[in-house]
């Protein structure tokens, strides 16, 4: 109880609480990505030298965000987000885990190895994320049948 009343206080920020804009702002829409793309955009806002005086450029402009920022690394890892969030929505894991327990009569040895071939495989074409997600669940549903059928579980 007491740790959901602090998750609670914690994602709700304290100006829109004190500025009774907490009907607004706060019915689920701010996610965990909410104050990270937020600040980001402030980091192109924000003045490097602030003075009253004269213009100063930002902290960050766009030019040096493209040519810093590891963009391959930033698209592979969204694209593993969203397949692997994909893969949750549409049960794929479940799908397959009931595919494969028609395999549980063969000895944990063989459906170990082709787990192993299948996760390998996946590998190839998907991020090592989003085949964890997927995989994972199947590994565990089989791990069960292999255990309800030889009676060890």
């Amino acid at each position: 109880m007491n740790e959901n009343l602090n998750d609670e206080l914690s994602r709700r920020p304290l100006a829109i609480e004190v500025l009774k804009m907490d009907k607004i702002f706060c019915q689920g829409s701010i996610k965990d990505a909410t104050p990270a793309v937020a600040v980001s955009l402030l980091l192109f806002i924000i003045p490097s030298k602030p003075s009253f005086t004269e213009h100063s450029p930002p902290l960050l402009n766009w030019r040096t965000a493209q040519r810093k920022i590891p963009w391959g690394v930033l698209l592979l890892l969204g694209s593993g987000f969203v397949v692997a969030d994909a893969a949750k929505k549409s049960h794929l894991s479940l799908w397959l885990s009931g595919q494969l327990s028609y395999l549980n009569f063969l000895s944990p040895a063989v459906i170990c190895i082709i787990l192993t071939f299948m996760a390998s495989i996946l590998t190839e074409v998907i991020s090592n994320m989003s085949m964890a997600t997927i995989m994972l669940p199947v590994v565990s549903e089989m791990v069960t049948a292999v255990s309800l059928l030889s009676g060890s579980g």
